[in-house]
């Protein structure tokens, strides 16, 4: 296999790899999802070089994904993303998608938290989650999603104003998905993300 031309090899590396998501791909790490599954363990101990091409190639491929919410601690794996920011996996990543998370209908049902306490939260677990991106050296794109039923874009627009440090450090930060509400424009979204 690696005597064959390394586009071949990536070639075969993509049918190896393909897109196949896997949630909670580190249990112990915030990440809720990843594109595609992780290398077999019997392809990973065939020699050390085919590992690390391969490794490579499936870091070069997959998108994990970090959903920030003012529900992000619910289920307590990693609040305040240190495991991530120790983890390994940090230094390997290369594309990461940020799925901005307000979910208006739960706050309505807890009035007492409100629209402006979840934005805070929200923010505040962005500008954590971009200290931490900053430590990932091979990071080459944040991809940037909005899901928010609730609308009210004129007091959430500050919320993803923390990528803008990525962006500054050479980072391609493109917009993904815009889901739920009327009032937030994929240009606005831009706007506040330039």
């Amino acid at each position: 296999l690696l005597n064959l031309p390394s586009e071949l090899r990536a070639l075969i590396y993509d049918y190896l790899l393909p897109p196949n998501a896997l949630a909670h791909p580190v249990r112990s790490l915030a990440l809720t999802s990843v594109s595609h599954r992780p290398p077999s363990i019997s392809f990973l101990l065939v020699c050390s070089t085919l590992t690390e091409e391969l490794l490579s190639h499936y870091y070069r491929k997959a998108t994990f994904k970090l959903v920030l919410s003012h529900t992000f601690n619910f289920y307590r794996v990693d609040p305040v993303l240190d495991n991530l920011s120790r983890h390994p996996v940090l230094q390997r990543i290369e594309i990461i998608e940020l799925v901005f998370f307000c979910d208006g209908i739960l706050v309505r049902d807890y009035p007492s938290f409100g629209p402006e306490k979840a934005c805070q939260e929200v923010r505040r677990r962005a500008k954590r989650a971009v200290e931490v991106l900053e430590g990932a050296t091979a990071l080459k794109k944040v991809k940037v999603s909005w899901v928010d039923p609730g609308g009210h874009w004129g007091t959430r627009s500050d919320i993803v104003r923390p990528v803008r440090a990525l962006s500054k450090r050479g980072i391609l930060v493109e917009l993904g998905e815009v889901l739920g509400v009327e009032d937030v424009k994929r240009d606005n979204l831009m706007r506040a993300l330039r």
